[in-house]
């Protein structure tokens, strides 16, 4: 006599649900994540193109402002391009000497991820912490105006 194959279906959906949710999530997170990621290396590249477009001025007597000026552009392009995660770092260094000067721009940010703690102690149950994850854009531009 066969036996009752109902229910079958429930407990196979009951068992992959939990590994489609975990794929569903992940996929979002790491989304989020390069999205982040985008939005800095896109701030960060134009900030740096409009500061090396600057004049630096005579014995550089600019070139403070520059520098300020490129920091605060690249903090403004983030927020503008929807990057919504906090701002660990934004510097602008400036390299080399004349003719060959360099305007030199790094950002950080620490991305808030939603779901990879929970994902660790689902699998391995450890108390491991995966709260955040740090994307970084660096960009360097050879200055227009050689002084």
């Amino acid at each position: 006599m066969p036996r009752s194959r109902r229910g079958g279906n429930a407990i196979e959906f009951a068992m992959l649900l939990p590994v489609f949710l975990l794929l569903l999530f992940a996929i979002m997170d790491f989304g989020w994540l390069f999205f982040n990621h985008s939005a800095a290396n896109s701030a960060t590249a134009r900030a740096c193109r409009d500061g090396s477009l600057q004049d630096p001025g005579q014995n550089n007597a600019n070139l403070s402002n520059l520098i300020a000026d490129t920091e605060t552009a690249m903090r403004t392009h983030y927020t503008a391009n929807g990057g919504t995660a906090p701002i660990d770092m934004a510097v602008v260094t400036m390299a080399g000497a004349a003719p060959q000067r360099a305007l030199n721009c790094r950002m950080e940010v620490s991305v808030p991820s939603f779901f990879g703690s929970a994902a660790l102690n689902f699998f391995d149950g450890s108390s491991r912490s995966f709260d955040t994850m740090t994307v970084a854009a660096e960009v360097s531009y050879k200055l227009e105006f050689q002084r």
